[in-house]
């Protein structure tokens, strides 16, 4: 079943998709997921290369930082029907949920006073305040590995990511307020795209480390070069087609990326930032290449996962 940034298509309207070619499949998708993502207003937001760097207040972290090297596995491989994806970072659920380091962190999120951080704290804050309350849904509906995929939890009254996630400085928030009202809204910063995850396989990888305000730059540009250089769900060129294979992140966000050619210029750029050719054999001349898109799995990206979607 295909979806446009997580909705699932109806069967019928999917079939009369199928007849048309799929570049015009992908900007219809293009399409139905703008009128879903809320738009940003580009005048108001910040950029962390404009932040003098200062460490008047900072938000401990420590906690959040021992749970995901405790229980975040680099290097698996998931397979969803036919789609293999390789470097995963394999997430310890059941060991999440058990860890009393991560019920620690989620009681000072909720209180925590993000007004008072410098901004490359509040960013930081809220990068892993996304990660930390996409888990903690998971960890509410985890059954020995009966759960499948964080779709699973959307009902016919609310999506999944608009259902209450946690507490967030005094307030119950949702993933999308935290992704389209604090993030998107408040950062022009691409890179986000590459730090928040929604507990699926085609997603970028959780982190190893936790983000921190003195970091920061440094780790979100780290994070979009591990995401990009992933052949099987981050970019791909096929040299003999000239055809550029993308996450559908670049499709559904193409806006803040500065349009479909923006993005694709945005992911070469971060896949091309060592010498490993896996990715990007031959510099591909993104101007006149064929875009196209990974299917998204939303597989959940469980240490061990039962079964493929």
């Amino acid at each position: 079943m295909r979806t446009i940034y997580g909705r699932t298509i109806p069967q019928t309207r999917m079939l009369m998709l199928l007849w048309l070619p799929e570049p015009l499949r992908d900007y219809l998708e293009y399409w139905g997921a703008s009128r879903l993502i809320p738009p940003v207003h580009k005048l108001i937001r910040k950029r962390l290369a404009n932040i003098v760097a200062h460490a008047a207040e900072t938000f401990d972290h420590s906690d959040w930082d021992a749970v995901l090297k405790t229980h975040v596995t680099t290097g698996g491989t998931l397979i969803d029907g036919q789609q293999i994806i390789e470097d995963v970072s394999l997430v310890d659920y059941g060991g999440i949920a058990n860890d009393s380091r991560f019920q620690r962190y989620l009681e000072r999120l909720g209180v925590a006073e993000i007004d008072g951080l410098p901004p490359a704290e509040q960013l930081a804050l809220l990068l892993n305040a996304y990660n930390a309350l996409c888990i903690r849904l998971i960890i509410q509906n985890y059954n020995a590995g009966a759960l499948r995929s964080i779709m699973d939890l959307s009902t016919p009254q609310s999506n999944v990511w608009d259902l209450p996630a946690g507490r967030l400085g005094g307030k119950t928030v949702s993933l999308n307020h935290i992704e389209h009202q604090l993030l998107r809204a408040g950062w022009a910063e691409p890179d986000v795209h590459a730090c928040i995850v929604c507990a699926s396989a085609s997603c970028p990888n959780l982190a190893t480390a936790a983000f921190t305000g003195e970091r920061l730059a440094e780790q979100m540009h780290e994070r979009m070069r591990q995401f990009c250089h992933n052949p099987t769900k981050g970019v791909h060129w096929t040299a003999e087609g000239r055809v550029l294979h993308l996450s559908r992140i670049c499709l559904w966000f193409a806006n803040d990326f500065g349009g479909f050619r923006g993005a694709a210029e945005h992911a070469v750029a971060a896949a091309r930032t060592d010498a490993d050719p896996r990715c990007l054999p031959v510099q591909p001349d993104v101007r006149r290449a064929s875009l196209r898109y990974f299917r998204y799995s939303w597989l959940l990206n469980a240490k061990k996962p039962e079964k493929p979607l």
